[in-house]
């Protein structure tokens, strides 16, 4: 007898978020990236510069690996840190544009809705195009608030900036907390519909203690 096709439906992931009972428990993963894609499938599975059809048939192929798997939703985010202007220092440990309040008054904060649109706007229209029937995305947009501000600055450098320059570190913040809402706001405005919920993550510390002091964090 031919095993019968998994059916996924995102109502199942509702009703855990609620403490209801599902029809069946679900799985979830937090994050499959795509080198675990195209090692499990043996084939390239990259997103990057792709568009039109063949954005579309990347994420059928991304789509069908979760759906093959036994997922009712997939993991979606559109990685704020990922489009800012000089990215990087939340990854290799160097010192972010953002140093004094004149890099902070210089940087292009007013660019980074455009810019953040224009990158992650085909991405979501191709996903929700090849979504299959009854499942939905979890995600949103990607990293938090203090890892945009680590990457703006430097680890390092933010936490002599609290001490050495309050006012920047206080403003810095403010402006990383408006632009989020922004760009939260844009993505739910337009694109609700396919996500079954939403979340942002953030990296405040270790086992040990917070990255900053406690009362900050």
């Amino acid at each position: 007898m031919k095993e019968q096709e998994f059916q996924p439906d995102y109502n199942n992931i509702l009703k855990v978020l609620y403490n209801q009972k599902p029809d069946y428990l679900p799985i979830y993963e937090h994050s499959i990236d795509e080198p675990f894609i195209s090692k499990f499938l043996g084939q390239e599975v990259n997103s990057k510069g792709k568009r039109g059809k063949d954005l579309d048939e990347h994420y059928r192929i991304v789509c069908d690996f979760w759906k093959n798997n036994g997922y009712d939703a997939i993991n979606y985010a559109a990685l704020i840190c990922e489009i800012y202007p000089d990215h990087g220092a939340i990854l290799d440990g160097r010192p972010g544009p953002i140093q004094t309040r004149e890099d902070f008054n210089a940087y292009p904060w007013d660019d980074i809705p455009r810019i953040f649109k224009e990158a992650y706007k085909p991405h979501l229209d191709s996903l929700r195009k090849m979504m299959p029937a009854g499942m939905k995305a979890y995600g949103g947009c990607g990293y938090g608030i203090f890892e945009s501000a680590e990457d703006l600055v430097g680890y390092e450098l933010l936490c002599m900036m609290e001490y050495l320059d309050p006012e920047l570190f206080r403003d810095l913040f403010l402006r990383i907390g408006d632009l989020y809402e922004e760009l939260w706001r844009w993505v739910l405005d337009n694109y609700a519909n396919l996500f079954v919920f939403c979340i942002m993550g953030d990296d405040l510390g270790y086992r040990t203690s917070t990255m900053l002091e406690p009362a900050f964090s």
